[in-house]
């Protein structure tokens, strides 16, 4: 049984600026307010910009983003002003009949023209900021506040929730024209970096599992050259073997983050050859711990989620080849599909200002075609041979070419979304270039190098060192 101990130095090269897919149960979301719905007990003028149809309040981690959009451009009511007001823990209904549910500890006042005031009902302390705070863009008004001007009350800052009123004058409740939400107040929309590198979990494993694959079917090539005295047990055409591998990976990320991959695997191979023409065959089941350090950009500081999830992999693969020249220098086409199916368990985050994500458990399927060229040439030494082999192959994904799975903010864990990773399944150019020492008394020490190319130059590369036994 060869025992194969391989480290691997690879850089993943991705686009991590994956896509959120809002569902139904999904992630806050800016509130939409139906236009002309003006409360009964407002005895104002119904002008437009005082009728809310949009309301978004974000949280990124140290400003509080304030954006409202109204029917009519912003600025038409004489004395009009924008209320948004915060329940950080301490909230209490204030406004009676006209919205029992709408509560709140603090208010947000925001004049068109370019007063905002921020107070605290709770301490009673007010900040007026900048009039730069503010920007009116056609119907669109937004202002930003600094996160440290609002502390909890009880709820932690991302849990605080939100709604908007606007006034035509700040005296009285007659002089509320709507709410946004209606009656009721609604979460902040967190603008945290999404756990789009969490993608490169399954697609390390799919590469790993094609490596391995490819390893297994240049030891059974170099036994039917004659460049070992065996592998596995062999009749005339026929080989049946066993495999152990275990690999190693660290996987740069996004801001300076980093992921460690420990995987083993066992595996079973078969080979069947008849003249030129040969079959392999391979399954092999792959356990896998994870290490991983997401970087976060909140404000101008970096932080760091991480976590250790564990994960599994399941893989069969089949090659053909057919050998074409004889003696030192021979060639020929071969194809290869390796079927893969990752699992990775769910996982939370571990970030001190709960600024991570909650993972649910996922998998992914791959299916990759390869079709291309392998060459090799042998050397004849006193102790064995040396021998040069290449490989060129085209290989297409036919299965999931992205990552895609369920996740939530660790702040808001019941309000998850889809998050797309990057679009790794594509068409790409694979390589392997590879110098191999095999004594007469059966040990194989290899060397290969493996790029990886697509249309945008490489993306992915990989060096490779084993050493095997046969016995």
């Amino acid at each position: 049984m060869p025992i194969s101990n391989m480290s691997r130095a690879r850089l993943l090269t991705m686009a991590l600026l994956g896509s959120v897919i809002a569902s139904s149960a999904a992630r806050a979301q800016a509130v939409i307010d139906k236009a002309g719905d003006f409360i009964p007990s407002y005895t104002g003028p119904k002008t437009a910009d005082l009728d809310v149809i949009a309301a978004k309040a974000s949280y990124n981690g140290t400003i509080f983003r304030l954006d409202a959009t109204t029917a009519g451009p912003i600025g038409q009511t004489a004395g009009g002003v924008y209320v948004w007001g915060f329940n950080r823990g301490a909230g209490t209904a204030r406004f009676g009949a006209i919205a029992p549910n709408v509560t709140f500890d603090s208010v947000i006042i925001i004049d068109p023209k370019g007063t905002v005031t921020v107070r605290d009902l709770v301490t009673g302390a007010a900040t007026v900021l900048p009039t730069d705070s503010v920007t009116v863009s056609g119907n669109t008004i937004s202002v930003s506040v600094p996160a440290n001007l609002l502390s909890s009350q009880g709820l932690k800052t991302a849990q605080f929730l939100a709604n908007l009123w606007p006034r035509s004058g700040l005296v009285g409740n007659e002089t509320i024209s709507d709410f946004a939400p209606d009656n009721t107040d609604t979460r902040l929309v967190l603008d945290f970096p999404l756990p789009v590198e969490a993608s490169a979990q399954t697609e390390l494993v799919i590469d790993g599992a094609s490596e391995h694959f490819n390893q297994v079917q240049g030891r059974l090539s170099a036994r039917r050259d004659g460049d070992a005295q065996r592998y596995g047990g062999f009749t005339p055409n026929l080989v049946l073997g066993l495999a152990l591998s275990a690999d190693h990976a660290d996987v740069d990320l996004a801001s300076g983050g980093k992921l460690k991959v420990k995987s083993y695997s066992p595996a079973a191979y078969a080979a069947w050859n008849s003249g030129a023409f040969h079959l392999d065959g391979y399954a092999a089941y792959t356990t896998v711990d994870y290490d991983a350090r997401r970087n976060l950009r909140i404000g101008g500081a970096t932080l760091s989620a991480t976590a250790d999830p564990d994960g599994k992999a399941y893989t069969g693969a089949i090659g053909a080849g057919y050998r074409l020249g004889s003696g030192a220098f021979t060639f020929g086409p071969i194809a290869d599909l390796v079927v893969t199916r990752v699992k990775v368990d769910g996982y939370v985050e571990t970030n001190a200002q709960d600024f991570g994500s909650t993972l649910q458990s996922r998998d992914r399927d791959s299916v990759r075609l390869g079709l291309g060229v392998s060459g090799r040439y042998a050397m004849e030494k006193a102790w064995g041979v040396m021998v040069l082999t290449g490989k060129a192959r085209a290989v297409q994904e036919l299965a999931d070419k992205r990552d895609i799975f369920r996740a939530a903010f660790s702040a808001q864990p019941d309000a998850p979304f889809d998050v797309r990773g990057p679009k790794t399944g594509v068409t790409y150019g694979a390589f392997d270039l590879g110098l191999t020492a095999v004594t007469k008394a059966g040990l194989r020490i290899g060397v290969t190098y493996a790029p990886r190319l697509d249309g945008d130059g490489l993306v992915d590369q990989s060096a490779l060192l084993s050493i095997a036994k046969s016995f």
